[in-house]
């Protein structure tokens, strides 16, 4: 059996979950347990380092392709508005000059 993996029901809920209170305190509560593990590991600690910079490399990696995603998603949907809006005045001027092509073109009512 073939699970198809929906990408854009993945990506919205994921970046309104991202975006939420709950979200930034579950990062703030996970920094400062790193922070006062710290004291008992050592600030020195390549590891005690290397922890926290790969996380929010990898973090931030991901949000930024969700971001993206998102940002694509509503310039398409702006976009097809638009081109139904072009669509409706090139329909409306094909309607205006069905008759005499010297005839100027005029809004209807």
């Amino acid at each position: 059996m073939l699970i198809r993996f929906d990408f854009d029901s993945f990506a919205d809920a994921a970046l309104r979950a991202a975006s939420t209170r709950y979200a930034f305190g579950i990062a703030a509560a996970l920094v400062a347990i790193w922070f006062f593990f710290g004291f008992w590991i050592g600030f020195t600690n390549t590891f005690y380092e290397l922890l926290i910079n790969t996380g929010t490399t990898i973090i931030t990696f991901l949000i930024g392709f969700l971001i993206l995603h998102a940002q694509h998603k509503e310039a398409m949907a702006e976009h097809a508005q638009r081109l139904q809006e072009h669509r409706e005045i090139l329909d409306a001027i094909h309607a205006n000059t069905k008759g005499d092509p010297n005839e100027p073109v005029t809004e209807r009512a």
